[in-house]
């Protein structure tokens, strides 16, 4: 959400992404639209990045974070500024990282299914096979 309340809007598909996440890690979605509604008044949204038990988290969150964050196709330079505070507290290769937006901007959006390609989904997915 600090992506998103960063470059100071929403649009309808960083919107729609939020709530598929919610979806996926199981947060009630009522609570999803509101905490979206809210964003800009929220004086408790975090400034600084999150820090992860683990790599594929991390990495993980970044991709997702890479998807809901340039829905729009857009370069925000408070979105990548954020991104990088996010690599450089979880030990991650910022040249990963550029690697991951780059892809991302590259793909074209006719053959991009964004929605089920959430990486969190296979994080989650690997956690209930284990």
């Amino acid at each position: 959400m600090t992506l998103i309340a960063r470059n100071r809007k929403i649009s309808d598909k960083e919107a729609e992404l939020v709530s598929e996440l919610c979806k996926v890690l199981n947060i009630e979605n009522n609570y999803c639209k509101n905490a979206i509604e809210r964003l800009y008044s929220n004086k408790f949204v975090l400034e600084s990045p999150p820090k992860f038990l683990n790599q594929a988290a991390a990495r993980a969150f970044v991709r997702d974070a890479i998807k809901i964050g340039f829905a729009d196709k857009n370069l925000h330079l408070f979105a990548l500024n954020w991104l990088k505070f996010v690599a450089e507290a979880n030990n991650i290769d910022k040249t990963w990282c550029i690697l991951q937006l780059q892809d991302y901007l590259e793909t074209p959006e006719e053959d991009e299914n964004i929605f089920n390609m959430l990486s969190v989904n296979q994080l989650v997915n690997i956690e209930d096979e284990g």
